[in-house]
């Protein structure tokens, strides 16, 4: 250090390394906590990565037949990859309510809605149950 005197330039040396020592282990310190607010923000999303996987497996049990979630939440499938079945016969039904949606309302009359749904629900059964006569069957 040729601007210090020569008795002080170790004093100066010292200063300078305790000061680099101390903005290094500030450093240190804050990369310490990032890194530690980072792991909780991690283990956060890990969560709700679980818990949307849980709901999303709920979704797809209550929408698809069990056998065709199985297919689907069993194994890595790639995206393209379709799921179909061949059958000799089967029947298939397109219906329409018509003012169906005029008719369900969400008020405590009908218990916010349910008794619509179960009245939905009955016609569908009755369908069903009409295709088990022996008549309609091949």
């Amino acid at each position: 250090l040729p601007l210090v005197p020569s008795k002080y330039s170790m004093t100066v040396m010292i200063f300078i390394m305790m000061l680099s020592f101390y903005y290094f282990s500030r450093h240190v310190e804050k990369l310490a906590r990032t890194l530690f607010l980072w792991k909780i923000e991690v283990h956060d999303q890990k969560e709700r990565v679980y818990e949307m996987r849980r709901w999303n497996e709920a979704l797809v049990t209550n929408m698809l037949p069990e056998h065709v979630a199985r297919h689907f939440l069993g194994s890595k499938k790639r995206d393209e990859e379709l799921y179909s079945q061949s059958y000799d016969e089967i029947g298939v039904m397109f219906a329409s309510l018509p003012n169906f949606a005029d008719f369900y309302t969400e008020e405590s009359i009908n218990n916010g809605g349910i008794e619509c749904l179960r009245f939905l629900n009955e016609i569908i059964s009755d369908f069903d149950s009409l295709l088990d006569n022996p008549k309609f069957r091949v």
